[in-house]
């Protein structure tokens, strides 16, 4: 089952930054709603969450469909009423433990009502409403009541409710008690074995996402974590092409496009790491669990992409550094390329750097990227240089030697075939 962390994230960021500051952090015990299925019971349910979520001025009128389609509820939703309509069908009411789930998805239509929160997508504002009711302390009513199972004489009947499947409430559930700081003996009081189970599992499998200490108030560690991420490392690595590439540009300009995608894709990566103000300080303690959540989802998404491009631009530098040393040693050119300036991979704008300088900002487009990589010495040109200029001279040394060697034999040989031949001519 997919788990869509960022949408999630971003939702409870939400509601925590609207409704953050009147919420506490209890939950509504499922021992403590009535689960039977008569009228009464179901109407003193409503009344009790209704109570729970301060929306006890509201008078919730609760009555049963005759129909026993895909719909498990619907509520009537009007500004200014105070008496509000809920209907629950059939095939609800014969699951006792659905009950409270129906009742609190519906209610909590109301609450967001009442607090002015809502997106214009149908979808969102279902998938809201589940995040909201876990949220404000109806997750063990949801959890129980994701997925009944009534059995009869004949046969057994389940039946599942809710936009986000159990596996999603059971990740946001876990979500919201680890921002708050509610131990798992608090979390797991009232739910069935199933629900402990799938819990545990979860906790498990996403055990990163659920174990962040609190994080510090300004975010530095945020803007830390940047610094030392795989996209700068990405940058070191297109820096040594950018280096390489300069020598034998002449030849390989076809190379530049893999360099220009990737800087292009660094910059956007960059860009969409929301990183907070470090002057703001957030005393809120369960958004600053969120934000880093949110941060660390994102990092680890990007990380991997940065990751993958890294295997190509690695491929593509390793190119470069073989051709300039080809270059070095079979072209008259000058290999020395000191990084004391450079153009922005980006607009192409000229950016002066300090010698010392480990990152260099375009003016232009604010690109900021890394300008040194592992393995760049700013002698190694100088001595590229120089293993050529030794190169030529050992093939000019051997040349000689040959010549003089040749000079010598002919000189020895000479007066001997001199001789000869007078010899031969006497004959005559």
């Amino acid at each position: 089952m997919t788990i869509h962390y960022k949408d999630y994230v971003d939702k409870l960021i939400l509601l925590e930054e609207k409704l953050g500051y009147k919420v506490g952090y209890e939950i509504l015990e499922p021992n403590s709603v009535a689960l039977t299925s008569d009228i009464v019971s179901i109407q003193a349910a409503a009344k009790d969450i209704a109570r729970f979520l301060g929306l006890g001025k509201y008078r919730f009128i609760v009555g049963m469909t005759g129909k026993d389609g895909k719909v498990a509820g619907e509520i009537e939703l009007r500004h200014g009423l105070t008496e509000v309509f809920i209907e629950l069908s059939n095939n609800v009411v014969k699951h006792t433990m659905a009950i409270p789930a129906v009742l609190s998805h519906e209610i909590m239509h109301q609450y967001l009502l009442v607090s002015g929160i809502s997106f214009s997508d149908d979808h969102e504002n279902e998938v809201l409403t589940d995040i909201a009711a876990v949220f404000l302390g109806l997750g063990k009513l949801m959890l129980n009541g994701a997925v009944t199972v009534l059995k009869q004489e004949d046969a057994s009947y389940t039946l599942k409710l809710g936009y986000l499947t159990r596996e999603q409430l059971a990740y946001v559930y876990l979500l919201v008690c680890s921002m708050r700081g509610i131990p798992y003996t608090t979390y797991e009081a009232g739910l069935s074995k199933d629900v402990i189970a799938l819990l545990r599992q979860t906790m498990n499998h996403y055990k990163d996402h659920f174990s962040l200490a609190v994080p510090h108030a300004d975010y530095s560690d945020l803007h830390l974590a940047v610094g030392n991420s795989k996209i700068v490392e990405l940058q070191q690595q297109l820096r040594a092409i950018q280096v390489h590439h300069d020598v034998v540009k002449k030849a390989l300009e076809h190379e530049l496009e893999v360099w220009q995608e990737s800087h292009n894709m660094a910059k956007k990566w960059l860009q969409s790491i929301a990183l907070p103000d470090m002057k703001k300080e957030e005393h809120n303690p369960a958004l600053r669990y969120l934000r880093h959540l949110r941060f660390n989802v994102d990092m680890d998404q990007l990380d991997g992409l940065a990751s993958e491009r890294i295997g190509k631009v690695t491929h593509s530098r390793h190119k470069f550094e073989e051709l300039r040393r080809f270059v070095a040693q079979h072209f008259k050119t000058d290999s020395s390329l000191a990084p004391d300036s450079l153009f922005c991979p980006i607009d192409g704008s000229e950016i002066e750097i300090d010698s010392r300088s480990e990152v260099a900002v375009c003016m232009d487009c604010g690109y900021r990227f890394s300008v040194r990589f592992r393995g760049w010495n700013k002698k190694s040109s100088v001595r590229d240089k120089a293993r050529s200029n030794r190169t030529r001279k050992s093939r000019n040394r051997d040349r000689r030697q040959i010549i003089e060697g040749l000079a010598f034999c002919i000189a020895v040989a000479l007066p001997f075939l001199f001789a000869l031949f007078g010899y031969l001519s006497s004959l005559r």
